[in-house]
């Protein structure tokens, strides 16, 4: 019912543009689209080998108005057909809800909820007539800061220019969170910085956040891995180095204020008929609980001919999750030797492999084109191919890991309008 909703809406809007309702002005964008994996046994975001319309369909509406000379308000509200929480498809979201101040022609103030600035692509994430691909890469927008999208704060930006390149501030601070396959993170504070130089056609820019973050994954207590560590320590109540140390890992299942820094750098660069991008992000976080690094990049490449643009796209990503649990499982072998209790061998094992599972490489190749239809609405056909490295899944979720190969096919397609 949705999609012959939202196929309708596209009819209607095509010949209209942003327009206003006394002193407000209303805008809004949608995406329609649908994929499919080439294998069984597997999930990314929401695609499985069924062709799925969730993951990139998208609905958002947005309002603003100027208040005075200085004043301004701007609210979105956007529908996502997968978000990686557990809320029902295209539920409705706040995603901004700011008021503005104009402190002078440069330098504006803003408070309330905004995107959080970490990408080239941050404001406009979600609009995909903005951006070349069927959707940006994940190998420099890493799924798994997802749940801070958004952030509940306040900025300051400030722009000028020196000769003919234009430059741009800006710093923010704020609190954010969000749900992620199940696993919860908050962070009661965060802040960081962007910097935006463009002139001519060419544009670059770096950021930087820093987060305190507290996680909470449910799932090591579903499989039962917190409780098999308790019960076997209550074993070795009479022991207090052993019961210690068996207690010190479930305990760190959990993350509490871990600092977290996030870098990125961007380029976008126009020159005549070619369009040339890349992006590379630097996630780091201490090595203790549960922690993780990443790193990732992606260049692409677009020729526009006529309403058609070919481009393709190369990127690798690389998670490791920290050694810290694996050294507190090998740690309390020195107290408790292996073959002295069999099912603390088994669990062990088991903790091991499950936080394994975290451990990503993968390297991305992907086609595609982009059918400018209409001025503003365009239809994109994409197929990109997964190499997993290292014995690891990629970004994709196993229900089978022993099935599951070593390369991936992405089959997908979109219709982005604006108006």
């Amino acid at each position: 019912m949705f999609f012959k909703t939202i196929l309708s809406f596209f009819l209607l809007v095509f010949s209209l543009s942003s327009f206003a309702f006394g002193e407000w002005e209303f805008s809004g964008f949608a995406s329609i689209g649908a994929g499919k994996l080439d294998q069984e046994n597997v999930r990314y975001i929401d695609f499985t080998d069924e062709w799925s319309m969730n993951s990139d369909s998208v609905l958002g509406l947005q309002a603003q108005v100027e208040l005075s000379d200085r004043w301004s308000f701007i609210t979105q509200v956007v529908a996502n057909g997968y978000d990686f929480t557990e809320d029902d498809p295209y539920t409705p979201k706040v995603e901004w809800f700011v008021l503005g101040y104009q402190i002078d022609s440069s330098t504006q103030a803003r408070i309330g909820r905004f995107r959080t600035p970490q990408y080239l692509y941050s404001t406009t994430l979600e609009v995909g007539y903005t951006y070349q691909w069927v959707r940006p890469s994940q190998n420099a927008y890493p799924l798994f800061m997802s749940p801070f999208k958004h952030l509940d704060g306040i900025d300051l930006s400030h722009a000028t220019s020196v000769g003919d390149v234009d430059l741009n501030y800006q710093v923010f601070a704020g609190i954010t969170e969000g749900t992620y396959e199940g696993t919860m993170g908050e962070a009661p504070w965060s802040f960081g910085g962007n910097f935006t130089a463009s002139w001519s056609d060419f544009t670059a820019r770096i950021s930087g956040h820093q987060l305190n973050l507290n996680i909470d994954y449910p799932g090591f207590e579903e499989i039962g891995l917190v409780a098999g560590y308790q019960q076997l320590a209550s074993i070795y109540a009479g022991n207090p180095e052993a019961e210690a140390a068996l207690l010190l890992i479930p305990a760190s299942f959990n993350a509490e204020e871990q600092i977290t820094n996030y870098v990125s750098l961007g380029m976008e660069w126009a020159i005549n008929d070619w369009t040339l991008a890349s992006e590379l992000m630097h996630y780091r976080s201490e090595d203790r609980n549960f922690a993780n690094d990443a790193d990732g990049y992606y260049i692409s490449a677009a020729y526009q001919w006529g309403n058609v643009s070919p481009y393709i796209m190369i990127g690798e990503y690389h998670n490791r999750f920290s050694d810290d649990v694996k050294n507190k499982v090998l740690a309390s072998e020195q107290v408790i030797a292996q073959g002295v209790n069999t099912d603390l061998d088994t669990l062990r094992a088991q903790t091991i492999a499950v936080f394994d599972l975290f451990n990503v490489d993968q390297e991305t190749i992907t086609l595609g084109v982009r059918y400018d239809f209409h001025p503003k609405a365009d239809f994109k056909f994409e197929v990109e191919y997964f190499n997993f490295l290292s014995d690891s899944y990629g970004n994709f979720y196993p229900d089978s890991p022993s099935e599951v190969g070593t390369t991936a096919v992405l089959t997908s397609f979109v219709i982005d309008v604006v108006f």
